[in-house]
Parts: C-alpha cells; sequence; structure tokens
C-alpha cells in the first residue's frame, strides 16, 4: 500500500470517526448535565431536576447566528446547511406538589453544531405566572446565563392573548379599527435581582 493510500485512509477514518462524535456527542452533552447540574442549581434558586420531571419537548428555536437582519438575505436552502442549531427542552414535574403553584415550567436553551467546540449551554430559565385583575397577567422568570456564569431575574406584565381576541372581536363587530396585535407589555416589566424574583414568589 502505497503512502498517499495510507494517508488517505486515514484521514477517511479520522473523518467517519469525527462524524460520528458530531453526531453523539453533542446530544449527550445536552442530556448528561440535566441531573449533576441540580446542585448548582440549588445554589442558583432554580428547581432541581429528577426523577419525578419529564421532557416535555425538544424545539429547534433558531438555525443559524444570525440577527434578524441578516436573515432577510439568506435563502432557506442555505439555512438548511447551517450547522449551528439552537434548541430549548422544555421541562415541567410530572406532579405539581413539590413546586410553587404558579410554576409554568423549565426551558434550557442551547448551541448543538456539527463542529464540536461550538456546543454549548446559553440559559436555564424557570418561568412562574399568576393572573391578577383585568385579565392581566404577571410573569417572573429566574434564570441562569451560562456565557456570563450568572444568575438573572425579570418580571413581565401583560395582557393576554384571549382578553386581546375578545376586544379584535367586540371592534369588528361593531366596525371599529385597532392598531397592534399580540402581547400588551404593560408598564413594570423590568429586570430584578433574584431575591426580590423570590420575595415576589413568597406573595403569590
Amino acid at each position: 500500500m502505497t503512502r498517499v493510500k495510507q494517508i488517505g485512509l486515514l484521514l477517511l477514518a479520522l473523518f467517519v470517526t469525527y462524524g460520528f462524535a458530531a453526531f453523539f456527542i453533542p446530544k449527550y452533552l445536552s442530556r448528561s448535565y440535566i441531573e449533576s447540574f441540580n446542585s448548582k442549581r440549588k445554589e442558583l434558586h432554580l428547581l432541581e431536576i429528577g426523577n419525578a420531571w419529564k421532557l416535555d419537548s425538544i424545539v429547534l428555536e433558531e438555525i443559524g447566528n444570525y440577527s434578524i437582519e441578516d436573515r432577510k438575505n439568506i435563502s432557506e436552502f442555505q439555512l438548511s446547511l447551517e450547522d449551528e442549531r439552537l434548541y430549548c427542552q422544555y421541562w415541567s414535574p410530572v406532579t405539581s406538589e413539590d413546586v410553587h403553584a404558579n410554576f409554568v415550567g423549565k426551558r434550557i436553551y442551547y448551541w448543538e453544531s456539527f463542529w464540536l467546540w461550538k456546543n454549548k449551554r446559553l440559559f436555564e430559565q424557570d418561568t412562574y405566572e399568576k393572573k391578577g385583575l383585568d385579565n392581566i397577567y404577571k410573569e417572573l422568570i429566574i434564570g441562569f446565563n451560562f456565557k456570563n456564569d450568572s444568575s438573572y431575574a425579570h418580571q413581565f406584565k401583560f395582557i393576554t392573548a384571549g382578553f386581546r381576541d375578545s376586544v379584535n372581536t367586540y371592534a369588528e363587530n361593531n366596525n371599529l379599527e385597532i392598531c397592534g396585535n399580540g402581547l400588551v407589555v404593560l408598564e413594570g416589566s423590568e429586570f430584578i435581582s433574584v431575591s426580590d424574583a423570590l420575595s415576589i414568589l413568597k406573595d403569590w
């Protein structure tokens, strides 16, 4: 066997090995940390994931690390070849006995790529919701940013889509026009400290 053939077979073997690694390792990494991160979750005031939890779904949120403006000039075919994919895991407890009554679910965002060094976790966040007066919902998020290694919290106040739809129906029936759509975000939506978020939860 000539030296050229030996090098060719070696490169082929390396490519096949890397291909298998690139397929299995990202999926393993996205799941392996789930329980091993529990001790850290407790410190960060995030809910721990155990046997009493279930993975509801894994959703492909975005393809390619592009801005909204960049996406306007990129074809769907080009995006289909993009190796970086943003996924979100949606988790929830099997029973609600061990979590706060207003807990909605846990989300874990991460990049998955053919290139192993691009695989990384981005955010993990727990979401809570409370319905207030006049169809106004309050949403509270406690999360962790893996890139910055920092915790954060955010609170939203918004009018529900159901209420918005009822307003639109009323407008149509009475020949009225309404500008805008989607959730109506109200004043009071802002980043807050985790300690403030925990205080809010105590009152819910």
